[in-house]
């Protein structure tokens, strides 16, 4: 790899400076790989590269470019391994797909740069309407800022760095230019919110000194598998959401147990099963499992009375608030107007209101990608962790991810 990275900047593929990047904060690097048409070794190397990899892991027998600029490296690519190519014209709409789809398609697709991803999706959803299936996609270069699931990218801007310094290529000088920028460019967006409330600064001490914008939704009723799973994967998470009513045989051990991890760890723990909105029921509620006493955050459906608001923001006022809201429904600002006496922590739905006073919630949808399209701040996840064979290698591979949309999708 690193003979590639030196070729491609002696042929002026890669570019240093301090580029601007539309969205996005500015980018010491700009890579064009158009031009390597005129120099087949490159292409040769990049064939052999990305041949590797799908052998590797893949049971691939289809490949697609993504645009026409990448199609003289696709069509090497299916000429010397004999795997045969589609070519998706530009009209996506109208389906225009040259090339023989086998019965059992999966495909693989490939491209040099991915900037947001939406390009990518274009493609993905065209092949999976064609009845394709999607193995992985390849790109080279990596310049959205961002990680993604299902993509594989060959080249960071740090191997690039690293490896033009290393062969003499750049001076210290540039060496430590270009990773003043990128230092910069990875300073962490700054929440502006009018919120101030002591729940609300320790939860956002918490994401920045973790690092961590996760939410783990425990849905096991056994207390020795959660203690386990905590303690497992608790180091790289924000939030704790459990629900203490569906847990067996629960007792005050367990309950100072899990709140000295949540202590150890640095978390924060949610009782996620919404209290209820009958105001009589409110300490009922509250006192059967001494909710009070170990949990840092509770849920309320939307709908509730001032007189509902005015007992609980009194009585337990130490506690943050997460307001469950309809996915369905399209809230006005006008809604939460009634909440601003509580601790309102942050809004469980799948799309932002123009709102910046409390933090987002969303569960994982698809991919990541997709849950913070609408500028969620906070991802919850659950099975993904708990069904997973290395519990804590699964939650370090979504905080890493979930930790560079918080970064850069709103910067």
């Amino acid at each position: 790899m690193d003979d590639l990275i030196c070729k491609l900047y002696e042929i002026n593929c890669i570019k240093i400076g301090d580029f601007n990047m539309k969205n996005k904060p500015n980018s010491p690097i700009l890579m064009n790989l158009k031009k390597i048409i005129a120099y087949p070794y490159v292409l040769e190397k990049l064939c052999d590269i990305i041949w590797n990899i799908i052998n590797k892991c893949y049971n691939v027998n289809l490949i697609c470019g993504i645009n026409y600029s990448v199609i003289p490296l696709v069509s090497i690519l299916s000429y010397k391994y004999k795997i045969p190519q589609i070519i998706i014209k530009e009209n996506l709409k109208k389906k225009n797909l040259d090339g023989i789809i086998p019965a059992d398609a999966n495909c693989v697709l490939i491209d040099y740069v991915i900037i947001s991803g939406k390009t990518l999706n274009k493609y993905r959803d065209f092949l999976m309407k064609n009845s394709i299936t999607l193995s992985k996609s390849i790109v080279i270069y990596n310049n959205s800022g961002s990680s993604f699931t299902d993509v594989i990218s060959l080249i960071s801007v740090n191997s690039i760095v690293n490896t033009l310094y290393k062969n003499d290529k750049i001076n210290i000088n540039l060496y430590n230019k270009i990773n003043k920028i990128i230092n910069n460019s990875l300073q962490k967006r700054k929440i502006i919110s009018k919120n101030n409330t002591p729940i609300y600064k320790k939860l956002i001490n918490i994401i920045e000194k973790k690092k961590t914008n996760i939410t783990l939704s425990l849905e096991l009723d056994d207390i020795d598998k959660i203690l386990k799973l905590v303690n497992n994967v608790g180091a790289y998470i924000c939030i704790l959401k459990i629900q203490i009513n569906v847990i067996k045989n629960v007792t005050n051990t367990f309950i100072d147990k899990l709140k000295n991890l949540s202590i150890k760890f640095n978390f924060l723990i949610f009782e996620s099963r919404p209290i209820s909105n009958n105001i009589e029921f409110l300490d009922l509620e509250m006192q059967k499992y001494e909710i009070g006493k170990w949990c840092d955050i509770i849920s309320i459906n939307i709908g509730t009375t001032n007189e509902f608001i005015s007992k609980l923001s009194h009585k337990y006022k130490n506690l943050g608030i997460i307001l469950e809201m309809n996915y369905n429904i399209d809230y006005s600002n006008n809604v939460l107007e009634i909440y601003n006496n509580i601790n309102l922590l942050g809004i469980i739905k799948n799309k932002r209101i123009d709102n910046d006073d409390n933090l987002y919630f969303s569960y994982i949808n698809n991919n990541i990608e997709n849950t913070f399209k609408n500028d969620i701040d906070i991802i919850i996840i659950g099975k993904e962790i708990i069904n997973s064979e290395n519990q804590e290698i699964e939650v370090i591979k979504y905080r890493d991810i979930a930790w560079n949309f918080y970064n850069y999708k709103r910067i």
